[in-house]
């Protein structure tokens, strides 16, 4: 999972999910390539998701369960910063901490 901030605020993705078939809000995450490091992973779901370039390095804060009622594996989870973007999966959202604007 990656926490994206750019200019102060928080960038969500909206996308629309078959399983429940509706919409949701998300961080932007995928699962890591065994071949890359971490911060390669971040940079390539950052241009992949959001066609954007991260600033500076990531920080990664830990590790979560993920999708913990269906499998036992752990998430990593990074904070970083981007420049411009172009969204092409989804639609972005800045949340500043109280609300979607």
């Amino acid at each position: 999972m990656i926490l994206v901030k750019r200019n102060g605020k928080y960038i969500l993705l909206k996308q629309f999910r078959h399983a429940i078939r509706r919409d949701q809000y998300a961080c932007p995450s995928d699962f890591s390539d065994p071949n890359c490091t971490s911060v390669e992973d971040v940079r390539r779901e950052i241009q992949e998701e959001l066609e954007a370039d991260i600033i500076g390095a990531p920080i990664e804060f830990g590790r979560i369960a993920d999708y913990s009622g269906l499998t036992g594996g752990y998430g990593h989870v990074f904070l970083t910063n981007m420049g411009d973007y172009r969204p092409i999966l989804g639609f972005l959202l800045a949340w500043n901490g109280n609300m979607i604007l």
